[in-house]
């Protein structure tokens, strides 16, 4: 591979204004969820479609592992993700986060 970059049109460039969000005094709750899609499904359309759930308390989706092979039908693949639910005014309850996953 190959390519040129202009590095004095680059600095050029104004620099995006940072955002910061306060950290919650509460803590956030994880869950590992593996789901089995087609194997051309891209990544990208999987976390599109969970974050359009709309659940106010996601915070993150976070895909840490790809898997395909035994145990997994042909054309399919699993798609490990990592559920990040939490709320800056309270922590959330067991019941909650399984009504969230399911």
């Amino acid at each position: 591979m190959l390519f040129e970059l202009n590095l004095e049109r680059l600095a050029a460039k104004p620099a995006p204004r940072a955002k910061f969000r306060a950290f919650s005094p509460f803590p956030v709750s994880r869950r590992d969820l593996a789901l089995i899609v087609d194997a051309a499904a891209p990544y990208g359309a999987v976390e599109g479609a969970i974050r359009a759930c709309g659940l106010a308390a996601l915070t993150d989706v976070l895909l840490f592992d790809v898997y395909a092979g035994k145990g997994i039908p042909d054309g399919k693949k699993s798609l490990a993700v990592r559920l990040t639910f939490g709320r800056d005014d309270r922590t959330l309850t067991d019941a909650e986060i399984a009504g969230f996953v399911e």
